[in-house]
């Protein structure tokens, strides 16, 4: 009966052969060994790494809500265009500027963390949620094509492109958020509702990321952890579909964006 190493190799064995294959088992053996504890070693690292950048990411927004509130009076100025104290204009467009170029520094560092998926889709929903915040103002939407969108990444440019060709085809051109003691129209109220969940469709297909598409009306109903699971499982199914069916919904105004 002919050994592996006479078949292999068509020599005979010989004492070389067996340390010859000694060391091959030992080098098997190390590499398995090594594989072993390393992966999981790693897979920890990766993770403490990912969570220790989105930690920096949220100490960072901390500090922009910091600012706005240092600069409240600038912030006030750009939604009302009221100014009491008469200070020179120039220095409060400076401020307010200097504030959402915080914010959309932000903005795309969480758009890149959830295409890598450091952070979860929950947790970018609520990022999507501050990008509409700021689409609201009207300030921001016209220093956006002004200013703004040229320092970004074509993605942002997308998002928030698209989000403003939104507001104007939903008749939201020249909106702005009343002051704190009045509301919006009824009628204003549902218009913001459909702008808002079609920017959020519309995120959705820019990152892309699925589970975004329908947060806003998914955010309000509790889900158990099955359900939750099989819904997410079919959005994954439907991100594929989800280019065409915005255009169907929102293609004229998404459409004017480019």
């Amino acid at each position: 009966m002919e050994s592996f190493w006479e078949l292999a190799f068509n020599e005979p064995m010989t004492d070389g052969s067996v340390a010859v294959i000694g060391i091959l088992l030992g080098l098997v053996s190390g590499i398995v060994g090594y594989l072993l504890v390393s992966r999981p070693t790693a897979v920890r690292a990766l993770r403490v790494e990912r969570s220790q950048a989105y930690l920096q990411l949220e100490i960072a927004s901390i500090d922009t809500f910091r600012f706005r509130a240092e600069y409240a009076y600038a912030i006030q100025w750009s939604l009302t265009g009221s100014n009491p104290k008469r200070l020179n204009t120039g220095i409060l467009a400076e401020q307010v500027d200097q504030y959402y170029y915080q914010c959309l520094n932000l903005f795309e560092v969480a758009s890149r963390f959830r295409k890598a998926r450091i952070i979860a889709p929950e947790i970018y929903a609520s990022w999507v949620a501050w990008f509409f915040e700021a689409l609201e103002v009207r300030y921001f939407r016209d220093r956006w094509r002004e200013v703004y969108s040229d320092n970004y990444t074509h993605e942002l440019q997308d998002i928030f492109d698209g989000g403003i060709a939104l507001f104007g085809h939903h008749g939201l051109r020249d909106y702005n958020p009343p002051p704190a003691e009045q509301d919006d129209s009824e009628e204003t109220r549902d218009k913001l509702r459909v702008v808002r969940e079609a920017f959020y469709r519309h995120v959705a297909w820019v990152v892309p990321c699925a589970m975004i598409a329908d947060w806003p009306e998914q955010a309000d109903k509790p889900l158990s952890n099955e359900g939750l699971g099989n819904w997410f499982y079919r959005r994954r199914h439907k991100l594929r579909h989800l280019s065409s069916s915005l255009r169907e919904a929102d293609g004229d105004a998404i459409a004017d964006r480019v």
